[in-house]
Order: structure tokens, then sequence, then C-alpha cells
């Protein structure tokens, strides 16, 4: 695996966590309280944390901005999942810059570039990757060119409420890569606006990879936008693939019954508020 030791291409895991971007979550209850900084801990300690301390390739950096005015007692909690993931390197961002983040990410990986490409990777601080995940994207980029943009089109949406994961299509999902030459032209994932219409980019490389799941969106009640979009969600049995692909600890429920009157209740809400989004906006 001679593409593993190719130090020429460094890879960047890119992610936000209580930056002042929103106000409130999508149910209207403030956001960076006391309240609300435990349960984003607890989801990132449950989640996302292990999925990235499990990589199977080592050899990157996870940069994540954290709003400077984070108490102390959730900065001392940053310290500690270094101590499990030494990839994991914050970056405390002033009140006042939070909305810059897409510059201050750039700057920082500016500033860490020592070979020739780079390949920057969007996470939310809720969310998971697959462990294979930054080995697979740095296997594909050695033989694609710079400026691709690689997405795996499949992944899992995991639903906290009654713990039951849906295997789910969506090719413009934000889990998105993007290889670059490295010097100070480099954008990063996050320079290039919403991965929604990255595909509207005039003579966009995208690498879309059909056939495997790498990636796993938390939906909760506190999710800013994320929820039962997927009408054609196949429910997935058992924990193997939550504790095998991506080191999460969690029980998982399964059934037609949770299917008909868990999972079809929440799909047609979630349509119904998306329509009022469409009418009205939105009011977070």
């Amino acid at each position: 695996m001679s593409y593993l030791n190719n130090n020429a291409i460094q890879c960047f895991v890119l992610t936000r966590f209580n930056l002042p971007l929103w106000n409130k979550d999508k149910k209207g209850a403030p956001v960076r309280t006391m309240k609300w900084l435990e349960h984003r801990f607890l989801l990132f300690e449950e989640y996302c944390l292990p999925s990235i301390a499990n990589q199977t390739y080592k050899n990157f950096e996870w940069l994540i901005l954290f709003d400077s005015k984070t108490p102390d007692i959730f900065k001392e909690r940053v310290l500690s999942f270094q101590q499990k993931c030494p990839q994991l390197s914050p970056v405390y961002v002033k009140p006042n810059g939070g909305q810059y983040f897409a510059q201050i990410f750039r700057d920082e990986v500016v500033n860490k570039l020592r070979g020739e490409r780079v390949i920057t990777i969007y996470l939310d601080n809720d969310d998971a990757l697959d462990i294979h995940f930054v080995e697979d994207v740095k296997r594909r980029a050695a033989n694609l060119p710079n400026g691709t943009f690689i997405t795996y089109d499949n992944g899992y949406q995991f639903f906290t409420d009654y713990n039951y994961l849906m295997r789910i299509r969506y090719p413009k999902n934000h889990f998105m890569s993007v290889i670059e030459a490295a010097g100070t032209r480099v954008k990063t994932i996050y320079g290039y606006g919403s991965h929604y219409y990255i595909d509207k980019i005039p003579n966009v490389r995208i690498e879309h990879v059909k056939n495997q799941p790498l990636w796993c969106e938390v939906v909760h009640e506190k999710n800013m936008g994320n929820d039962a979009y997927f009408l054609n969600a196949k429910m997935m049995k058992g924990e193997s693939i939550l504790q095998t692909a991506y080191g999460i600890q969690e029980k998982v429920n399964s059934g037609l019954c949770l299917y008909l009157f868990r999972f079809i209740p929440r799909y047609i809400r979630t349509f119904i508020r998306r329509v009022g989004y469409f009418f009205f906006g939105r009011h977070w």
C-alpha cells in the first residue's frame, strides 16, 4: 500500500464545533448554553470521536474550531479527547470571528502544509466516518487530479430517539473531500460553498463512489437541519455496522413496527416542516 506512505499528499479532517453561527436549534431552543454544550459534547464523545480515533490510517490532522469563550470545564475535556485521538488539534476562535470559519480553516491548513498536495475532508461534530474513510480517500486521491471532489453516494442515518439505523443514498451529502495542490491558493472543502451546489461549479470534477457507505449522519432532537429526508431508506439490523465500521458502541433496533410507526411518521413531519421552510424560511 505505497499510497499510504506517500507523504506528498497531506490529509486534514475539518470540523466546526460551537462557533456562534446560529442562535437557536430547529425546535427554537437556544444554543451554546451549558446544557446545549453538555449535550453536544456527549454526542461528540459517543459518535464522532471514536470514528476518527479508530481510523485505520493515522497520518492526518483533525482541525476543530471551538469558540474561544468555551467554558474551561469543556476545554479540559478537549484535552482528554487529544489523549484518545492524537490527530485532534483544537483551534479557538474569537466569537466575532466564527463567521469566517472558511478563511480560518484555509489559514490553518496552509500554515501546516509540507507536501505537494492536500486533501481536506468535511465532518460535522455530531456525525461519524467509517474507520476506513481517510485511508480510502487517500488511496483514491493518488490517482485523481487536483481539483477533484470525492463523495461517497451511500451512507447511513442513525436516529437516536429509538436507536434505528437506515442506509440511504444521498450523492449531495456533506461528507465531501477535495484534492488540491499545496500552496497559498488552497481553499479547503469549506471554501467552495454549500456541498449541495458543488456540482454547479463550472467544469467541476466529482468522483462519485457508488457502493461504499462510508459515513453516518446522526439524527438527534437538537440537529440544525438533518432528519428523515429519504423515504427509500433501508432499515439495518444489528449493532455490527456501528461497532465494527465506526467504533460506536450503540444498541440498534429494527423491525416493521419501528419502521411504520416511528420512521414513517417522522418522515411525514420532516416533509411538512420542509414545506414550511420553503414558504416561510427557517427561523434559526
